[in-house]
């Protein structure tokens, strides 16, 4: 794990009892039983490393200078000593992400593996916000612990974004050459989040955003 980058913000002490109850879940989440391979220091390695980044409210300042890695995780471990030690997305203000991608692959579409990928979105309104903790849990341990099957190969990273009408939760992938798995894909992530049928979610391709006309963009896949 990296040294950790702290800003007054993100960083929180999490109470005792909660990072007890994450630990006695994290094997049951994750790895699914207590068998799991451990390294050479007793560690529970995951498939890929991640970097987990948070992007400021501070508009004054260029999007680059709002981005701060917060942590590079590649354990079990690892990934909840970070989950612990930031504050849950319901915390920040208006106008900020939390991001998570595999280790090596920008937070932003003109990444190459990106670029010609898209984004599975789910955006609800504030009367939503008491589950938005729970939901970017549940994608972060979707993404992390190789959560996703059919499409699930595709995931690059996952965002969540605080906003003064709506959040939104987004599940980044690289190209999807096969309908249908993008679309299977969509299905896995919706019933992680546990969300009721008349909310969708929204398959978009960034290159549709980039090349579009007016401010409506027209969603590939919607489940």
């Amino acid at each position: 794990m990296s040294d950790t980058v702290t800003t007054n913000e993100v960083v929180e002490e999490v109470p005792k009892e909660q990072g007890d109850q994450k630990e006695e879940a994290k094997e049951a989440h994750v790895n699914g039983n207590d068998d799991a391979a451990t390294n050479e220091e007793n560690l529970h390695p995951l498939e890929s490393a991640w970097d987990f980044w948070y992007l400021s409210a501070d508009k004054t300042k260029e999007w680059e200078e709002r981005m701060t890695k917060v942590m590079t995780f590649n354990t079990v471990e690892d990934f909840w000593a970070c989950y612990h030690h930031v504050s849950l997305p319901s915390k920040l203000s208006v106008g900020s992400d939390y991001m998570i991608f595999k280790s090596g692959i920008a937070p932003k579409w003109e990444d190459s593996k990106n670029e010609d990928g898209g984004k599975w979105v789910l955006e609800t309104d504030k009367k939503y916000r008491c589950n938005v903790d729970g939901s970017w849990l549940e994608t972060l341990l979707g993404c992390i612990g190789e959560g996703f099957e059919e499409g699930g190969e595709y995931v690059n990273g996952a965002v969540v974004q605080i906003r003064k009408r709506v959040d939104r939760l987004q599940l980044w992938t690289a190209e999807i050459p096969e309908p249908n798995a993008a679309v299977s894909l969509g299905r896995q992530f919706k019933k992680k989040l546990n969300i009721p049928d008349g909310l969708k979610v929204k398959y978009n391709v960034h290159k549709d955003a980039i090349t579009r006309k007016g401010s409506t963009l027209a969603a590939r896949h919607t489940v």
